[in-house]
């Protein structure tokens, strides 16, 4: 069982099973934590977890949020669904599983992929910086030669796909390991 010492409405320190030392506002010292014990503005109270699942898909968040009650701690989970977008945001891959990703879609081959991986721009792909604008070709290779992780959401990512007619956004998002 889970507890909480709570003093003037605020959880000061959680147990679990009873095991714990609780310190008193007024300087007394209570052992072992037992729920129901009051003195002045301190309570020893259950913690009572719930969770509401309002997920319809695999991609979810969990928020967790506690309230301090007169007699108990009620901690409720709520899960629920995020969008593609919002996980597309927050995904990466090493450039290295990116590489070996590229290879899987045909784009470039072994050799090629190990240069790649280690930041030398792969020839097979020069034709895709004719398709953006110079600054833009020139932030695309500086970017490939210094980062490690490449963002789902990054430019070079989104515009890669829109070069190759068969990548799909679902195809990119199962490289990234989404879905």
């Amino acid at each position: 069982m889970r507890l909480a010492h709570i003093r003037s409405g605020s959880v000061v320190r959680k147990y679990i099973d009873s095991i714990g030392r609780v310190s008193l506002e007024n300087g007394d010292t209570v052992s072992p934590p037992v729920a129901g014990y009051s003195n002045g503005n301190d309570r020893i109270v259950e913690v009572v977890a719930v969770t509401v699942d309002n997920s319809t898909t695999a991609l979810t968040e969990k928020a967790v949020v506690e309230v301090v009650e007169d007699n108990r701690v009620l901690r409720t989970a709520t899960i629920s669904d995020v969008s593609i977008e919002e996980v597309r945001v927050g995904t990466s891959i090493d450039k290295g599983a990116f590489c070996l990703g590229l290879i899987s879609l045909g784009i470039i081959e072994a050799d090629e992929a190990i240069s790649a991986a280690r930041g030398n721009w792969p020839a097979s792909m020069d034709t895709f910086l004719s398709y953006i604008s110079a600054d833009q070709a020139i932030a695309v290779q500086i970017e490939w030669a210094t980062e490690t992780t490449i963002n789902r959401n990054n430019v070079f990512v989104l515009t890669l796909g829109s070069w190759l007619d068969n990548i799909t956004p679902e195809i990119l998002d199962t490289l990234f390991g989404i879905g």
